[in-house]
């Protein structure tokens, strides 16, 4: 890419040359030679820098709809946890009630049989 970049560069920098000579008009003159400055550096750097020019294949564009994030799916998934984790807690605490009414009950009954 840099050398295609560099042979542009030598190849307009050459046809405006040819166009100074032709014509007489100071500031047509002037300009051209701006023209020529900006291609003889930008052949500079093609030569001086490895990646200095690319070519677009295919120029951005907006997608057509959105790909992320998948707001619904991450609504369903946390109502789908939080019910889970909700109905384990409620059997976990119930469990937990139920045991420690039945080591009191037990504990009650070797008080009385003693």
């Amino acid at each position: 890419m840099s050398g295609e970049a560099k042979r542009v560069a030598d190849t307009n920098r050459k046809h405006l040359e040819e166009q100074v000579e032709k014509t007489s008009d100071p500031f047509i003159r002037a300009k051209i030679y701006t023209l020529i400055a900006q291609h003889i550096e930008t052949s500079a750097m093609a030569g001086a820098k490895e990646n200095f020019t690319f070519k677009v294949l295919d120029p951005p564009r907006v997608p057509d709809r959105r790909t992320s994030p998948k707001r619904a799916m991450m609504v369903l998934a946390a109502l789908v946890v939080s019910l889970f984790i909700g109905t384990f807690a409620a059997f976990g605490k119930e469990c937990a009630e139920k045991l420690k009414k039945k080591t009191k009950d037990r504990v009650q009954d070797e008080r009385s049989a003693t």
